[in-house]
């Protein structure tokens, strides 16, 4: 008698979890109605004559440093007055640097250290 009481809650358990496994509470959002909406602010197509600085985070290694040149420097013949800051990591520190980085700027709502690109390759991601 004791296994079929066990098993008849079991079962009901079962069946309310499903039932109630899609389920959320409060208002749902739509992420991608988000970014859209944030993305009509941002104007893509900034004139050569565009002035201002670009972070550019990436592991001090010499594969990762002439990529990022290569690219960094081709992004200045377009835009010759915007000023790059190069921030290279040594690379034991790299993938930790990346989430305290953005934890710190969360944290205090400053943003002002934080990269405002993060270069990184497959490999190193998949590490």
């Amino acid at each position: 008698m004791k296994k079929l009481i066990s098993a008849a809650l079991a079962v009901s358990m079962l069946f309310g979890a499903t039932l109630f496994a899609g389920c959320k509470v409060g208002k749902e959002t739509n992420e991608k109605d988000e970014i859209e909406q944030l993305l009509d602010t941002v104007d893509f197509n900034a004139g050569k004559d565009y002035t201002g600085k670009v972070k550019v985070l990436y592991q001090d290694i010499p594969s990762e440093t002439k990529v990022i040149r290569a690219v960094c420097e081709e992004f200045q013949k377009e835009y010759p007055n915007i000023t790059i800051e190069y921030n290279p990591v040594v690379e034991t520190q790299y993938l930790t640097q990346i989430p305290n980085k953005h934890a710190t700027a969360y944290r205090t709502q400053n943003f002002a250290d934080m990269p405002d690109i993060i270069w990184t390759t497959n490999e190193i991601l998949a590490g």
